[in-house]
């Protein structure tokens, strides 16, 4: 029997899998990184159609599978930013999305990176997105144990001390 777990869940990418099927990349608070599969989420009548949206804020039931865990059920709780008004920020909160997937791997408990995420994404859309990309892009390095290592000027050379 397959391993049922409940969690607040942020949709971070959606794939197309088969003819109905959808893989869901999800970042929760208890387990990081998820990668689940949504049968017949791409079917007109789903009652998924509502994961089918990034940036979008859900408490979902998953059980667990061998490869991919699997949606039973969600509710939407809300979306995190509107970003189809805005494409610049849709942008840069997708690359916001690759860096997430590039850096952490699936089943990686990150607390501090999800309550971080939930404030990040609505600022993209009230500051410069591209100022809180970068903002963020620096905070989630942190987050892994890297940083920025400075140990000359660009222009004149100088060593720091």
């Amino acid at each position: 029997m397959a391993n049922k777990y409940s969690t607040e869940a942020i949709v971070l990418s959606l794939k197309n899998w088969g003819e109905a099927d959808r893989i869901v990349t999800l970042f929760t608070r208890e387990r990081g990184k998820v990668e689940a599969i949504v049968y017949g989420a791409r079917r007109l009548k789903n009652r998924f159609n509502i994961s089918n949206r990034p940036f979008t804020l859900l408490n979902v039931q998953l059980s667990s599978g061998r490869k991919l865990d699997i949606l039973q059920d969600c509710e939407y709780k809300g979306v995190l930013v509107d970003l189809s008004a805005v494409y610049q920020a849709y942008t840069y909160a997708a690359f916001l999305v690759e860096i997430i997937e590039g850096l952490f791997a699936v089943g990686e408990k990150e607390e501090a990176v999800f309550d971080k995420l939930l404030q990040i994404f609505p600022f993209l859309t009230k500051r410069n997105p591209r100022i809180i990309t970068l903002i963020a892009f620096v905070q989630l390095l942190q987050y892994t144990g890297e940083q920025f290592v400075y140990k000359h000027c660009l222009k004149c050379q100088k060593i720091f001390d």
